[in-house]
């Protein structure tokens, strides 16, 4: 995942990780993500959380058969 400013400069990637990970979604306060992840290219994954810098990625959920297309923070 990736950060770019409005005028589409400054690019800065976020997530270097195997597999993918993608929808993400600010915390209403922005100042963390949510995204889901699949270790290995699959329909199944877990959810994960990082700081809006890219630090700190924490893995939420250890489900393997969870469907996590679209995690999101719910209701602000």
């Amino acid at each position: 995942m990736f950060t770019v400013t409005v005028d589409g400069r400054h690019l800065r990637k976020l997530t270097d990780v195997a597999g993918n990970a993608y929808n993400p979604h600010w915390s209403p306060d922005g100042r963390q993500i949510t995204f889901a992840r699949h270790r290995r290219l699959s329909p199944t994954g877990d959810v994960y959380t990082m700081r809006a810098d890219g630090t700190g990625m924490r893995r939420l959920t250890t489900t393997p058969q969870l469907d996590t297309h679209q995690p999101d923070w719910g209701p602000a």
